[in-house]
């Protein structure tokens, strides 16, 4: 019952992202609250303990990668509310699954359009200019531009929330 609800929280975040670009806290909360509630009826205080301390764990894991711009707020408040849903080492499989789908639409739409490919030119140019400029104690700050046209952003950005429920499809179908 619970990677159902789950699903359907994650079909109405991936139409938004899909749409907006972000994931809105309030669908956010409203899965944590869901989850949370879900957890505390169905489970002992131990197990909800557990999966809020998995959400925080998550949460820690991956902040630092949104300091550095690497992955959005809410794609990390996803995982963590995603935590809320699942048992035992699951959600490390679901987040693994989900990175896992992600590279290879990455991989895709670098083959497929040009703007996803200059974005790779410009994270290995950075990444070799940091290199060489780390030792003599210069540090230069990763900026990432995005179009303004919808279009061309849509083709060179990824969101997480799709990955996300393709990985919660495949666990459905596997487990």
């Amino acid at each position: 019952m619970e990677m159902k609800v789950l699903l359907i929280f994650l079909v109405i975040i991936a139409f938004v992202d899909i749409k907006s670009f972000r994931i809105p806290n309030v669908l956010i909360l409203a899965g944590t609250l869901t989850g949370t509630i879900m957890t505390l009826m169905s489970y002992e205080a131990k197990d909800v303990f557990k999966r809020v301390i998995s959400a925080l764990i998550i949460f820690s894991v991956f902040y630092p990668f949104f300091l550095m711009r690497g992955i959005g707020a809410g794609d990390i408040k996803l995982f963590a509310m995603s935590a809320l849903y699942f048992d035992g080492n699951r959600i490390f499989i679901y987040i693994a699954l989900t990175m896992i789908i992600a590279g290879i639409i990455s991989i895709a739409k670098m083959i497929i359009f040009e703007e996803s490919r200059m974005r790779l030119k410009y994270l290995i140019t950075y990444l070799r200019k940091t290199a060489m400029t780390v030792s003599a104690g210069v540090i230069d700050k990763y900026e990432i531009s995005y179009s303004s046209d919808l279009k061309v952003r849509a083709r060179s950005v990824i969101r997480l929330s799709v990955p996300a429920l393709l990985s919660v499809i495949m666990i459905m179908a596997i487990f």
